[in-house]
Order: C-alpha cells, then sequence, then structure tokens
C-alpha cells in the first residue's frame, strides 16, 4: 500500500526522540523517503530547525506548515461550550481577549495547550478567572502560564465535580495532590536534568544510585552472611564433643567462602540487571538463533565470572596446603561439575527469555503495570525453563535405582 501510494506515513513528535537519536531518525528519513514516498513529519519548531539544517537536504526542501496563535473568537468559542461551576464568570476575560488580543491572557490562552489547561484547571478547581486579569499578578504571559501549570496538579487529583460545583460521588483516590506533587516533582527535574521527554523508569536505579551501591550490599551481605555461620558454628562447637568439633580454621573456611560467594554473585547480578528494559513475551523466527546465542552468553558469564575466581583460588589453596589426594581432585570435579551444570541451567534460562524477547510485530497500548507484567510473565517463563533444566541434569546425574 505505501509502493501504491495508498497510504501516508505521519510520524508524530520527531522532537520527543531523544536529542542523541534524533540526527539519525532524520539521515533514514532522508533516505527512505522522496518524490514517490511522501510523509508528514510533526515536531517543535526550533528542533526541526536544528535537525534538518546543514543535514537534511530532503526534509529541507519539503513544505513547513507551522500553527498559528488561536484567535481570540475560537478562545472564546471554545471555552463558552464548557459548563463550568458557580461562581466562575469568563466574561471579564472574553472582554479582556477582545480589547488586547496581543496581552498577557489572550497571549497564554493562544496555544492549545494552555487553552485546555485553563479550562481543566477551572472547569475542576473552580475559582474567579477574573483573577488572571490583575496586571500586579500576572504581568506578562509566562506569569499567566506559570499561575495555570502551577495548578494542573491539584486539578488533576480533584474529584470530578457537577455543573453546580458539587463534587461527583466517587471512591476516594489513591494519591491526593498532596502526596503526588513531590513524587512529580522528582520526576520533571530528573526528565530535565537528562534532557528526556520520556521516562524510562528502568533507569532510575542505575542513573540515582551509587556505583558503590552493588559493591556495598554485596560486601555488607557477605559479611553478615560469614558472621552468622561463623556464629553458628561456633555455637554448635559448645555443645558438641570435642571429636565432633568442627575446627576453627575450617569454620572459617567455609564462611568465607559462602560469603565470598555472596559478594561476588551480588555484585555481578546488580551489574547485569541494571538498565535492562522491561521484556515481554514475543515469538518470531527472524533473528532466533542471535537472540538464543545472546541470552546463552549471558547466562553462562553471570555464572562464569563470579565462579572461576573462586575456583582458582580453591585450587590454588588446595596446591599450598594438603596437596592433590584423590579424595580432592574428586571433590573439585563434583564442584566444578556443578557449577557447570548450573551455568547451562542459567544459560538455557536466559537463552529462552532472550528468544521469547523479539521485537513486537505489532503496536499494542503501553502503560508502567502492562510493562512489569509482560515482563513478569517472560520472567517466569524462563524462571521455570531453568528449573526444568536444573531437574534435567540432576535425573542424569542420579544413579539407577
Amino acid at each position: 500500500m505505501l509502493d501504491h501510494r495508498l497510504l501516508m506515513p505521519v510520524l508524530d513528535g520527531l522532537d520527543e526522540i531523544p536529542e542523541s537519536a534524533r540526527r539519525g531518525a532524520v539521515r533514514a528519513l532522508n533516505h527512505a523517503i522522496g518524490a514517490d514516498h511522501p510523509i508528514v513529519v510533526t515536531c517543535r519548531t526550533a528542533e526541526y530547525a536544528d535537525v534538518i539544517t546543514d543535514g537534511a537536504p530532503t526534509l529541507h526542501r519539503a513544505p513547513v506548515v507551522q500553527i498559528v496563535p488561536v484567535p481570540a473568537a475560537d478562545v472564546i468559542g471554545y471555552l463558552s461550550q464548557v459548563d463550568w461551576p458557580d461562581g466562575t464568570a469568563w466574561e471579564a476575560v472574553y472582554a479582556d481577549v477582545r480589547a488586547q488580543p496581543q496581552g498577557p491572557v489572550a497571549s497564554a490562552l493562544s496555544t492549545p495547550l494552555m487553552l485546555a489547561l485553563a479550562r481543566m484547571v477551572y472547569q475542576r478547581l473552580g475559582g474567579d478567572p477574573g483573577d488572571l486579569l490583575d496586571a500586579t499578578r500576572f504581568d506578562c504571559r509566562h506569569a499567566v502560564e506559570d499561575h495555570l501549570t502551577d495548578r494542573v496538579i491539584d486539578a488533576a487529583y480533584a474529584p470530578d465535580r457537577l455543573p453546580s460545583g458539587n463534587p461527583v460521588h466517587q471512591t476516594p483516590a489513591r494519591w491526593t495532590a498532596r502526596q503526588a506533587r513531590p513524587w512529580l516533582t522528582f520526576l520533571a527535574i530528573y526528565l530535565h536534568r537528562y534532557r528526556e521527554r520520556d521516562l524510562a523508569w528502568w533507569r532510575l536505579s542505575q542513573r540515582l544510585l551509587s556505583p558503590w551501591v552493588a559493591p556495598g550490599i554485596g560486601i555488607g551481605g557477605g559479611i553478615a552472611l560469614m558472621s552468622g555461620i561463623s556464629a553458628g558454628i561456633a555455637a554448635a562447637n559448645t555443645n558438641a564433643n570435642t571429636e565432633d568439633a568442627i575446627p576453627l580454621d575450617e569454620a572459617l573456611t567455609v564462611a568465607a567462602a559462602v560469603g565470598g560467594t555472596f559478594t561476588i554473585f551480588a555484585i555481578v547480578i546488580w551489574y547485569a540487571g541494571a538498565g535492562r528494559a522491561p521484556g515481554r513475551l514475543s515469538f518470531a523466527i527472524r533473528g532466533s538463533l542471535g537472540r538464543l546465542r545472546r541470552g546463552f552468553a549471558t547466562g553462562a558469564a553471570l555464572i562464569a565470572v563470579p565462579a572461576v575466581p573462586v575456583l582458582l583460588v580453591a585450587a590454588g589453596a588446595i596446591q599450598v596446603s594438603d596437596g592433590w589426594s584423590f579424595t580432592v581432585i574428586q571433590t573439585y570435579i563434583e564442584a566444578l561439575a556443578a557449577v557447570t551444570a548450573l551455568a547451562v541451567v542459567v544459560a538455557v534460562a536466559l537463552a529462552v527469555h532472550n528468544w521469547l524477547d523479539a521485537p513486537p510485530t505489532s503496536a499494542a497500548q503501553a502503560s508502567p503495570e502492562g510493562f512489569l507484567r509482560q515482563d513478569r510473565r517472560s520472567s517466569w517463563v524462563a524462571a521455570a525453563v531453568g528449573e526444568r533444566s536444573w531437574l534435567f541434569s540432576r535425573l542424569r546425574r542420579s544413579p539407577p535405582p
């Protein structure tokens, strides 16, 4: 249909693409479109001028349509159709908009966004719009816009009202404006700091937490485990016979091994999952081999990175202590086999998880709850595959009855 010009693509919101990727998107558009493949691109004026200047000859030749300010007659016509609460009279504002089309109020209401905000604020919160005509408080367009945006959160969390102004009876809201304001302010500051307009909430921890959090959790948890195991063995030795007591050096070795393994695993898992975008179950044959290969390699590395140093340290400790007896070699081979089996299990689980996390072939409505639900479902599938792989490996290792 595109080849026969029966469909015209519309790229809505070029300015919403991250700035680092915006010019790449424009280059792709220049290669993809032409006289035979028209396209409509919507973008803010400043961002559009920035990306097409000296870098987008095709788009530079394209006609540009800019939205003009909303005329005073349309402003009045739009606001006049609303059922306002009692005491919300706009007649004085209408007169000012007609008399001063370049004044602060008329200029502020000349954009669809501010016009919609004015309707939401005064329809849900009530009040006298005539206050906007106070030349001391609202001496410029920005003052009017700031006043409306400052009340947006209160209006968004206000109860729905009848034309009389009385609230509609409804279930109490989970959040109040007072509770939501600091959180929304935090998110707004976060997006402004990173110059983004889409909230990728899965990147919050990676960006806001110190890089020393993972080592702190790993080392702290490892020390806690080591202390707990040592205390448990010490308590058991006090109630045991001298022959049954565990030597202090063996107890400390076991405690250190468990604590060190936990520390390494915690740090590796933390950094492996940091910034990972939520997955979704999406089956696709194309690219299956690559996704399986990447997932398997990631899972194997997740176990190998902490396990190999531990095995090497253990081998060195054995070499400088009692040496390699038959029993020690057998125990070491069993440990090596267990680590290999665990690596295969995790690798297979992540390979399946990565395989089912294919790029979606169809669009769907997105929401944070939906992302979490899909990611949880994908993780459960991977966990189930890992469990089956582990059970299979145990059955293969079990001796026949």
